[in-house]
């Protein structure tokens, strides 16, 4: 039976429920409208496409996301709050293992929506960096990206969708500690351990081993991504 009084918004909620169950790659018009029980041109009248609609979609996880992580750190600082937020990121994208990889799309920056989104989630972890006393958009950027790969690790592997590149915030795995923030080291780990994190990122570069254990990424030939401790 066809859906009365569909609406833009009903349209990405469903779209979002639909993305969790069947994969986001998964998410076409044509499986939205076979849900929503309507035919598939009645969809245009909401939405003007599929890349509009995974756009939408991007929208609604990431400020989700910014939510989830405003809450976890309510309240908390330091060690604490990097880890409530770790385990929030990483719940969220068990929890929704199609919203997530829309989170990851770059945001467009005609939509101030999105572009909001973005900031909320970045400010959580901003506000926490603070702390330590640290401002700048590298270690911002190494604690989202330790974040993601946390909660993709976690949350049994994945990808981010296809055809924007991702943005380098959160929504965004683990948190790293305040010795390596500071020193903006972010190489550690044994040589296994930093070969297989150098080949999934495309390092070229030696591995790792004990007495590189603390050099930086330009000289070892590690990927910067902040060791993280397990949480679990």
């Amino acid at each position: 039976m066809p859906r009365a009084g569909l609406t833009p918004a009903t349209v990405v909620r469903e779209a979002a429920v639909l993305a969790d169950e069947a994969g986001y790659e998964k998410l076409t018009l044509a499986a939205l409208a076979a849900r929503l029980g309507v035919a598939l041109p009645s969809l245009y009248k909401h939405v003007r496409g599929v890349d509009a609609l995974h756009q939408q979609l991007a929208v609604l996880a990431t400020a989700e996301i910014a939510d989830v992580l405003t809450t976890a750190a309510a309240g908390r600082a330091g060690g604490d709050a990097l880890r409530a937020v770790a385990a929030a990121y990483r719940a969220y994208a068990r929890q929704h293992p199609g919203r997530y990889p829309a989170a990851q799309r770059a945001p467009d920056p005609a939509d101030a929506e999105h572009l909001a989104a973005g900031e909320r989630a970045v400010g959580a972890i901003r506000a926490i960096l603070l702390g330590y006393g640290l401002d700048g958009g590298d270690a911002l950027r190494a604690v989202a990206a330790a974040y993601r790969a946390y909660a993709l690790r976690r949350a049994g592997g994945g990808r981010p969708p296809s055809g924007r590149p991702t943005r380098p915030t959160p929504n965004t795995s683990p948190p790293v500690s305040a010795r390596s923030a500071r020193s903006g080291r972010s190489c550690s780990g044994t040589a296994s351990t930093a070969t297989t994190r150098s080949t999934r990122s495309g390092c070229s570069g030696p591995p790792c081993t004990a007495s590189s254990r603390w050099r930086r990424p330009a000289d070892s030939g590690c990927p910067a991504t902040p060791t993280v401790p397990s949480t679990s």
